[in-house]
């Protein structure tokens, strides 16, 4: 990393960091995100190993999309949070359907589609 940095001097570097920040909307979402100290305290302590950062994709997946399923159906907005954890934490902890969330999410990073719940008939 040195002689990157070496072969290039810093005001090069900052200019195009700055650049890149403004025109490259990832790398702007990835400063902001990481930026963040929850986020990145909530980094540090999950995202240990491959194993957590999977486990940790696939629960925020399934979050967001009984989060969407839930504001479809329109329930009560004061409690989302609540009941979402208990969701989450049922979905997991029943072995017929964490069984089966594993391998959607499995299948799902092997194929490279979106993550889907739907009925498989």
């Amino acid at each position: 990393m040195d002689s990157i940095i070496s072969k290039v001097s810093q005001e090069t570097i900052f200019e195009k960091g700055r650049k890149l920040l403004k025109e490259n909307s990832f790398f702007h979402d990835l400063d902001t995100i990481m930026s963040q100290p929850e986020f990145r305290s909530f980094y540090q302590k999950y995202f240990t190993d491959i194993t957590d950062m999977k486990t940790v994709l696939m629960y925020m997946k399934l979050y967001d999309l009984l989060q969407t399923e839930y504001k479809q159906r329109d329930f009560h907005a004061e409690q989302e949070k609540e009941t979402l954890a208990f969701m989450l934490k049922e979905f997991i902890s029943n072995p017929t359907t964490r069984k089966y969330l594993v391998k959607k999410f499995s299948d799902t990073l092997s194929s490279g589609s979106s993550l889907s719940i739907e009925n498989d008939s």
